[in-house]
């Protein structure tokens, strides 16, 4: 590159990257230092350049540069530089890569600088570690000389890192005809007599003329690379200048052991760098560790991608197809935590990023306490990798003050997945090849960032352009997390890779590849280690570390022995492998504090905060942290260092005092914050410092349940143990354990009994402080869980009430108790224990003449509304003059506002029977008025409820409306309910089912994105049941199939009730033996127990008796035609007369008619009615507007519901002679929706047809019909 080419300073690069300097230029280009446009990490750059003469080459030359990165890529080793990214920039039409950012003199400039040999042994072997390193990973360097070997140089002793692997080849894959490279001077001789002969050795010849280069001060700039003429010739003279140069070494030691380097003869010469450093040992005296042949800093950090080759080809033939068909894939990766899951993602990552293709993977790295985390990151990120291509800045500084907003607000972050997920898709659109996220560690998310990613993991599935891979390890996971997985497991439409532990077979294979061929191994090696570490490939990296660590396996002279079986017993035993402990045992007090800090904080920490409490130099700290890194004992990523594997902290916290603690969170309370979790964190530390903590108890639970939201990697998890093991006032310890416990609840139910249990026995003391014995009451209050709690409530009320009575105020007491009451009686095991304490509370205030008039009458309105007494009439007036009491007194509080709640749950049980509109309004008005917006949403959903359930479904369908516009505009957090109410309603007053069936869809869609398994099953069926009802039979029936595959996720009851409601609709859906099929596979798959595949039997031999929908079945005349008209009354008075040649009694058919029956709106009802009437009258006038109803409803896409009232019309309008000319249009309509039928409906629903009552039914009217 020409000097006029060189970037200047500030010039971006590919959006990512910022120039700050040139460092250096070659025959490949230039070498820039720059910084991250997004965190200002210091980096170096390659920007490569091809000269015109060469691009006819460029093919060869770009993989040339490509095999140059994947060669640095796969190395991790301390004496080695490290690559990172591999990119094109498409402004300046240049590939690049960028690696570490190194100040420091090459090792000319440096001998140049520090002529004193006293340094000569520590630098010789650190660059022998480095090629013994790149030699046991058969790569041979080709190109060792001065340049090409650094020396930082800023602390105690020389830091050395090998350099340029543009020559490197690897032996495994060595090309039979190498041409010679380099200059000349720095080649082994043999190199050019056979070239096909390959071997370390080269790369000692160079390192040995290497240092005769530096130490003579020889400048090679004028030297000559190998031209034509006599080779032969060259080498002989090239050789003996460098002998000659040798000789006139004054130090002797020096002089010999370069001497062995740089034999002529390959057979003479030192024929391994181990070999060279225990001669470096035995000449200079030095004792430097004689490195593994296989050696490598860390097993846990190994390049080596092994064993999991399949599953890395399926997941690439995913993304292929994706990428091929440019359609979205979502994909799922589990397997326990260290099954190689997170290697098998850097695999895919480092291919993939050599295609230039773009990817973006999220990382444990990554993880801090920031709010909406993920979300926030996945935005930053696409912004700095597609700046270049696409305008994006607009639209990032929008949604970056959206989301400040929420957060300042704590709204709700869902109004803003969509804004980011738009720009994910958008900025993926702009290229051919479609973006990558894959998303590591999702069981270590925040609460929001799952629900985001939840999103856009199924948007993508159904209509996105992205591949998204979701890693989840299966043994790490919290109860939200498991849910998820659940949801996503048993989804037909996600692929799935699980990633399972290593066979015996599998774990011999590990040992030999990283181990070799050792003879003097026990037989039973390999057997005990895998008994040990059951396949688990990070347990196997852990012992192994432990075992060289420890001594257990050695090289002695360079061979690998075993040396010591009691100690290898002893590690197994140990179950880790005590890497963990030998790694932290071996750093010294600095590095030790280092850790301990980034182990204590809840955000990454860079170099500069880390230095201002703990007082080491820059190159001390860097070499620290980057030890650490290696060992994987922390996260280090762009300059930001945090520990983040459990196991190290448990370690640690183990080993640091309580003193430390608390310095430690005194520096950290001292740093700046922006995230809530960080803010909320040191307001508690600060209580917890305080000698008046016991006055601030109140505020311990606030701040922790403000965390809980935004906790993200277990940051809270270690803050509460912590903070137990620091506070030194008692009371100040049972309130943090206390809401540990309530932390726990969700977490790991199973430890937060234990400490509930602890707590329990030490509630009971005498002197305990009386706001902790209520913060207990609370705590019992709230994780009460019927599924698995056995003890006495009332007993526990009873115990708890004095209590309760000198802390809280009568509303507040009262307000504590309803909750739990209302968990008690809503349980079958619990209703009476519920009751009970109701009566206990009765009598209490009977007795307490000063008691508002609000509590015993909310305790009669809990009685009514679970039906713990039975309902009268007069109760109406009761609950009415409650409501009245609380006008008269204006006490507008909460026991006002479940009152009006109760008029709407009542209603729907028909208790009531007045007008109770006017109430109810006034109750939202008055709500507005207070500005209490939990309670407005309480009214609405109760005018909600109040209308459905009086046939108003108009007004329903407004009030629920205008719910959901004040969440949406107020950003609060929508419920599936909210969604779901409105898909009922429109599909009650016949909205086009298409629409319904959208809304329904999306509910489903909140369902699964909140990991409300429950509401997701329930969903998925009522999706079904409406597809019958739009007669699409084939898309029906996937879709309950797909509901059976999270069958086995719920409990027997729910499934059964469940297969009830869906079951009913099989004989038009399923064959008989298809629907027993179903039944059986899903036991034979132990979805379900033999009980419950019993009592679906039952359900299939009682729902295809007549072969139709069960709703319409001849089982059903007398519940139907019992005095209520209803929507199956023309059906079943065919049925009737079928069976009685006459029509039934008309006080049966009609009787009562609810209101909805009369509104036109009320499609299918409407029609019942008026075919009812005409049944019953036979009046000709009804012809007209039923067929008008019916096609209305046809048009509408309620099909099912149609034909079945259309049939019993037909039938019947021609068994009274009803002329052939008004009968054509309803015969011609019929054969429409048949047709229609035909086409939606798969070949077994085809056959199935035939026998259909309602086709059967058609088929003989046709045939009547014909003959008139």
């Amino acid at each position: 590159m020409r000097f006029g080419d060189l970037l200047s300073k500030g010039k971006v690069i590919d959006s990512l990257y910022k120039v700050e300097k040139v460092l250096g230029s070659g025959a490949q280009g230039v070498i820039y230092h720059v910084k991250t446009v997004a965190t200002g990490y210091d980096l170096a750059l390659k920007l490569i350049s091809i000269s015109a003469e060469a691009k006819v080459q460029f093919n060869d030359i770009l993989e040339s540069i490509k095999d140059e990165f994947t060669i640095i890529k796969s190395l991790h080793h301390k004496n080695i530089i490290s690559v990172y990214d591999f990119g094109y920039d498409k402004k300046l039409d240049k590939y690049y890569y960028t690696m570490d950012y190194l100040q420091g003199l090459d090792l000319r400039d440096y001998v140049k600088s520090n002529p004193n040999s006293a340094q000569f042994p520590m630098i010789v072997y650190q660059i022998l570690d480095g090629l013994n390193y790149l030699h046991s990973n058969n790569i041979i360097h080709f190109d060792i000389k001065p340049e090409n070997i650094f020396i930082v140089n800023k602390g105690k002793e020389p830091s050395v890192k090998i350099l340029d692997f543009g020559l490197s080849e690897i032996k495994k894959h060595n090309n039979q005809n190498i041409s010679a490279k380099g200059t000349l001077s720095y080649i082994a001789p043999e190199f050019f007599l056979d070239p096909t002969k390959i071997s370390p050795k080269i790369d000692l010849y160079s390192l040995g003329i290497t240092l005769i280069h530096v130490n003579k001060g020889i400048d090679d700039s004028g030297a000559e690379s190998i031209g034509k003429g006599s080779i032969l010739s060259a080498i002989n003279k090239e050789y003996e200048k460098n002998k000659e140069l040798l000789e006139s070494f004054r130090d002797k030691k020096i002089k010999s052991f370069i001497s062995q380097l740089t034999e002529k003869n390959p057979g003479t010469r030192i024929s391994s760098a181990v070999e060279a450093i225990i001669g470096l040992n035995r000449m200079f005296g030095t004792n430097f560790k004689i490195p593994a042949v296989h050696h490598i800093t860390s097993f846990m950090n190994n390049p080596k991608f092994i064993l999991r080759e399949n599953e890395l080809s399926q997941l690439k033939t995913l993304r292929e197809n994706c990428l091929l068909k440019k359609e979205g894939r979502s994909v799922l990766l589990t397997g326990h935590s260290g099954v190689g899951k997170t290697k098998m993602l850097n695999q895919l990552v480092f291919q993939s990023s050599l295609n230039l293709e773009k990817v973006l993977k999220i990382y444990l790295d990554d993880n801090t306490s920031e709010d909406f985390f993920i979300g926030k990151l996945l935005l930053r990120k696409i912004f700095n990798l597609y700046r270049a291509d696409i305008n994006l800045e607009k639209e990032y500084e929008n949604i970056n003050k959206e989301l400040d907003s929420i957060i300042e607000k704590e709204q709700d972050f869902s109004y803003i997945y969509d804004d980011i997920i738009n720009i994910i898709t958008k900025c993926s659109d702009t290229r051919e090849v479609k973006l990558t996220i894959l998303l590591d560690n999702y069981e270590r998310y925040d609460i929001e960032s799952i629900r985001f990613v939840n999103r856009l993991f199924n948007i993508n599935k159904n209509s996105g352009n992205l591949f998204i891979l979701i890693s989840i390890a299966s043994d790490k996971m919290n109860e939200t997390v498991a849910q998820s997985l659940k949801l996503m497991e048993f989804d037909p439409d996600i692929p799935k890779i699980e990633i399972p532990a290593l066979s015996f077979a599998e774990t011999q294979r590990v040992i030999e590849v990283f181990l070799g061929k050792i003879g003097s191994l026990p037989p039973d090696f390999s057997k005990k280690v895998y008994d040990h570490t059951g396949g688990n490939f990070r347990k196997l990296m852990m012992y192994f570390d432990e075992f060289f660590q420890s001594g257990v396996l050695n090289y002695v002279s360079g061979l690998l022995l075993f040396r010591d079986h009691e100690k290898f017993n002893e590690i197994l035993k140990s179950k880790s492998g005590k890497s963990v402990k030998s790694i932290v045992d071996s750093l010294d007090s600095d590095e030790l504090s280092v850790l301990k800090l980034l182990c204590a904080t809840f955000n990454k920490l860079n170099m500069e905060e880390i230095q201002r409490f703990i007082q080491l130099s820059e190159f001390d700290l860097k070499r620290a942290l980057n030890k650490m890194v290696n060992h994987e004992v922390i996260s280090g990523y762009n300059g930001l260092y945090k520990a983040i594997r459990s196991e190290v902290k448990n370690f640690v916290f183990k080993k640091t005092t309580k003193e430390e603690l608390i310095q430690l969170y005194t520096d950290i309370s001292s740093l700046s914050h922006d995230d809530k979790f960080s803010q909320y964190a040191v307001m508690l530390l600060k209580v917890i410092s305080n000698n008046k903590s016991k006055h601030n108890l109140g505020v311990v639970g606030k701040y922790i349940d403000k965390m809980l939201k935004s906790d993200t990697n277990d940051n809270l998890y270690y803050l509460l143990l912590n903070s137990l093991k620091i506070a030194s006032d008692k009371e100040l310890r049972f309130r943090l354990e206390v809401n540990y416990a309530l932390y726990l609840f969700k977490r790991d139910p199973e430890k937060c009994t234990k400490v509930t249990e602890s707590l329990d026995r030490l509630y009971k003391k005498k002197d305990r402080d009386i706001s902790n014995k209520l913060s207990f009451v609370r705590l019992k209050f709230r994780i009460f869980d019927p599924e698995k709690d056995r003890y006495n409530a009332v007993e526990f009320v009873k115990n708890a009430l004095p209590v309760m009575e000198s802390e809280l105020s009568s509303t507040e007491l009262f307000k504590e108790l309803f909750d739990y009451i209302e968990k008690l009686l809503k349980t079958g095991e619990y209703f009476n224990q519920g009751t009970e304490i109701i009566d206990l509370l009765e009598r209490k205030y009977e007795k307490d003449k000063s008691i508002s008039f609000e509590y015993p009458n909310i305790l009669n309105a809990l009685k009514f509304v679970y039906g713990t007494i039975e309902w009268k009439d007069e109760y109406e007036k009761t609950l009415s003059g409650f409501i009245s009491e609380h006008i008269k007194a204006q006490l507008y509080n909460d026991s006002y506002f479940y009152l009006l709640k109760a008029i709407g749950l009542l209603v729907e049980k028909n208790y009531l029977k007045g007008d109770y509109a006017e109430r109810l309004t006034f109750g939202l008005e008055t709500a507005y008025k207070l500005k209490d917006i939990n309670n407005m949403f309480l009214m609405y959903s109760t005018l909600s409820t109040y209308y459905f359930y009086r046939g108003s479904y108009e007004k329903s369908l407004y009030w629920d409306e205008k719910k959901v516009h004040l969440k949406q505009k107020l950003r609060k957090e929508l419920t599936t309910e909210d969604i779901g109410d409105i898909a009922i309603t429109k599909a009650n007053l016949y909205y086009p089912l298409g629409e319904v069936i959208t809304l329904v869809q999306e509910t489903r869609r909140q369902a699964k994105e909140k990991n409300e398994l429950s509401q997701y099953i329930l969903y998925l069926t009522n999706e079904f049941i409406l597809q019958h009802r739009k007669g699409d039979l084939k898309t029906a029936k996937s879709t309950i199939r797909k509901a059976y595959l999270y069958f086995r996720a719920i409990p027997d009851n729910e499934l059964l009730r469940h297969y009830d409601r869906v079951s009913k609709y099989f004989p038009e859906v399923f064959s008989r033996e298809e629907a027993l099929k179903d039944a059986e596979n899903l036991r034979s798959f132990n979805t379900i127990s033999h009980d419950v595949f019993d009592k679906m039997k039952e359900f299939i031999d009682k729902y295809y008796e007549y072969n139709i929908c069960y709703r319409w079945s001849p089982d059903r005349v007398d519940e139907v035609l019992s005095g209520h008209l209803e929507l199956e009354t023309p059906m079943m008075i065919l049925h009737y007369m079928k069976e009685h040649r006459s029509l039934p009694d008309p006080k049966r058919v009609i009787g009562e008619i609810e209101p909805r029956f009369f509104n036109p709106e009320c499609t299918g009802e409407h029609l019942s009615l008026l075919t009812t009437k005409f049944m019953m009258t036979k009046d000709r006038s009804l012809l007209d507007p039923i067929f008008e109803y019916s096609r209305k409803l046809y048009i509408a896409g309620y099909v099912m519901i149609n034909i079945y009232t259309l049939i019993p019309f037909m039938e019947y309008a021609l068994m009274i002679n009803t002329p052939k000319d008004k009968m054509k249009k309803f015969i011609e309509s019929y054969e429409e929706i048949k047709n229609y039928l035909y086409e939606n409906m798969d070949d077994v629903q085809l056959k199935l047809f035939e026998s259909a009552y309602f086709f059967r039914r058609g088929k003989k009217i046709i045939e009547y019909y014909n003959k008139l």
